[in-house]
This record gives structure tokens, C-alpha cells and sequence, in this order.
């Protein structure tokens, strides 16, 4: 006679082996008595089915999905997990592998446009803030365009408007200098101009990605494309 060994926590069959007798008990009975050890049992487990695990549960041998190893999708977030116990796939989740920009249909991913759209989106503004505060170069002189430089030469014009006389010491990109009322007017214009000229750019880059109809068009689109020097 075998005896099935099962799991303590999942009752999954784990092997087995000839019973061994139980040499007191046989003799009180004066018949064979084998030992069954705990978490066994000597009724014989179905066949192996692909796919599937045989747990002994409730005194039954059960065929119980074993989806182990198998990596599954949230279908709220597409966040991969992997599946590391015993049971069926759980609810909000698919095996399918997602597509770019997921979106869960109830049967099948399909790309989400407009989260392509808005992605597309970000990636431009942020290339408009890093031209925009790149610098420029005015008359030979390295001028800073980070927000914080912005406001610097805004305040120094207001400055030199009212003390037209004064000569500006200004510390640029390479170094000191000092600048009179109509040098700090040119770097003011050109600063402005060079920060409304990416806006524009801007502007113009979101109207075109708009009016894209498809997220393959999205995603080849280049925002790196005639932006001021």
C-alpha cells in the first residue's frame, strides 16, 4: 500500500511511498495496520493535469490552477505582479502583457491616445524649460535665463530706469562686467525675447501634437525641432 504526502499549508501532493506497518496495532487487530503520518493519506491523487496543482483538501484530492511564476497585470494601472501561490487568476488582472499607453478594454489592451497625448505633453514642456533657461549670449556676454536670473534682470532694469546714470554690476555666466542703462535694456529685450520665443515654440509644438489622430503619430513626433538658438 503508498501513502500521498501533501502540503501542511496548501495540501499540493508532495510524493510518495510504500506504507510502512504498524507492528502493536497489527497485533492487538491480529490484521495488517499501516502507519499513515500526519499531512498523508493513503487515498490516491488524480492524475498530473497541465496547468493545474493536486491539493488534498477537506479529505478530497482537488485539481487547484497553478498559475506560479506566471507574471499577471493590474488592468486598473498595468502594474505587473507575479503570482506566487497556489488558486486562480485573481480579479483586475490578465495575463496579457500590455500594449504603450494601456488601457483595458474588459477583454484586451488597447493605447490610450490621449494618455499618449498627455504624455507626449509633459516631455514637451519640460524641453521648453531647459531651452528656456539654457542662457543666451548678448553682444559676446554669457547671460543666465534660469527663472531666478529672469527676475534679476527685470529688478535691474526697474533699477536703471530710475537711476539712468549708474553703471550695473552684473555677474553673468563668464564672470563680472558693468553694464550701462542701454546695455541692461538689450540684455532685458533679449532676455524677454529669447523666453517668449520658446513659449511660442511652445505653442506651436501643442497645436501639432493636437492634431495628431494616432498614437504611433504621437510618439514619433519631434519636439526637438526649430527651437531658438
Amino acid at each position: 500500500m503508498q501513502i500521498y504526502y501533501y502540503d501542511r499549508k496548501t495540501g499540493e501532493y508532495s510524493g510518495e511511498e510504500a506504507a510502512q506497518l504498524d507492528p502493536l496495532e497489527s497485533i492487538k487487530t491480529g490484521a495488517s495496520v499501516f502507519m499513515v503520518p500526519t499531512f498523508a493519506t493513503i487515498a490516491v491523487p488524480p492524475p498530473q493535469q497541465e496547468g493545474y496543482a493536486r491539493c488534498f483538501v477537506g479529505g478530497n484530492w482537488v485539481q487547484s490552477e497553478d498559475h506560479r511564476g506566471k507574471t499577471i497585470y493590474n488592468t486598473a494601472d498595468a502594474v505587473p505582479i507575479q503570482i506566487t501561490e497556489l488558486g486562480p487568476i485573481p480579479v483586475g488582472y490578465t495575463t496579457l502583457p500590455p500594449c504603450a499607453y494601456p488601457k483595458w478594454t474588459g477583454t484586451q489592451w488597447v493605447s490610450d491616445i490621449e494618455q499618449a497625448r498627455q504624455n507626449k505633453l509633459a516631455q514637451l514642456a519640460a524641453y521648453r524649460y531647459a531651452r528656456e533657461t539654457a542662457g543666451i549670449n548678448v553682444n559676446g556676454v554669457t547671460i543666465k535665463t534660469d527663472r531666478e536670473s529672469q527676475a534679476m534682470v527685470t529688478g535691474a532694469n526697474l533699477f536703471s530706469d530710475l537711476n539712468p546714470d549708474t553703471l550695473i554690476d552684473w555677474k553673468g555666466a563668464s564672470g563680472w562686467i558693468q553694464i550701462s542703462r542701454e546695455m541692461l535694456t538689450a540684455i532685458g529685450q533679449a532676455v524677454g525675447a529669447h523666453v517668449q520665443a520658446c513659449f511660442s515654440r511652445e505653442k506651436e509644438h501643442t497645436m501639432a501634437i493636437l492634431a495628431l489622430a494616432t498614437v504611433e503619430e504621437i510618439e514619433v513626433y519631434d519636439i526637438t525641432a526649430g527651437w531658438p538658438l
